[in-house]
């Protein structure tokens, strides 16, 4: 929920937030801050399944996935940074955030069972413990 507020402060509030901390000529940067914003919100929800894979010797696939990502990244960075400026950069940042934080907590269910995002617990579950 705090990630979800500062990602709406960032969306809503970026320019005057760029302003009021790093001077009038960040203010034009509010698009690429709520596009990264984005992309770490995703990182946020989805847990930290990269540590859960690690420490459960999943090592290998982490790695895979993150290297695979981060080609993919930088390569669509280098194909849209000419046409599109730091706008195109900031949404091929955010869409690989996106997509190696999904890829990685799908794969700590597969391989270790475990999801890593918040869950919510029923209300049978949360009474036991006061019993």
């Amino acid at each position: 929920i705090p990630a979800l507020v500062v990602l709406l402060a960032c969306v809503f509030f970026g320019a005057p937030i760029l302003d009021l901390f790093y001077g009038p000529a960040f203010g034009r940067g509010a698009a690429v801050l709520a596009l990264l914003s984005v992309g770490k919100l995703v990182n946020v929800w989805t847990g930290s399944c990269g540590v859960t894979m690690s420490m459960t010797g999943h090592q290998t696939a982490l790695m895979t996935i993150t290297v695979i990502s981060s080609v993919f990244t930088v390569g669509g960075c280098f194909l849209v940074v000419g046409s599109y400026g730091m706008l195109g950069v900031a949404s091929v940042v955010c869409a690989g955030t996106i997509v190696q934080n999904v890829s990685m907590w799908l794969e700590t269910r597969r391989r270790a069972g475990i999801w890593t995002h918040l869950s919510i617990p029923r209300w049978r579950d949360a009474r036991r413990l006061f019993e």
